[in-house]
């Protein structure tokens, strides 16, 4: 059985702009990488921007490649 664990965190601009924010947030997420999950994080431009980052990083963890373009 596969164990890998993928979670999206969403960051908004408001909550994790500043650094000790990020830095707290970095902090959880390497802690929650030792336990097997692998969290990506998200903002804003990833989900509304052009460049389709939430794709390609999603499908790199699932070794497959992202559905393009964009349905939404």
């Amino acid at each position: 059985m596969d164990e890998r664990r993928l979670g999206l965190e969403y960051d908004s601009d408001q909550w994790h702009s500043s650094t000790k924010q990020q830095l707290k947030d970095e902090t959880r997420r390497t802690e929650l990488d030792a336990l097997g999950r692998h969290i990506i994080s998200v903002r804003r431009t990833d989900l509304w921007g052009s460049y389709p980052a939430l794709e390609l990083a999603v499908g790199g963890f699932l070794c497959q490649d992202p559905r393009l373009p964009r349905r939404w």
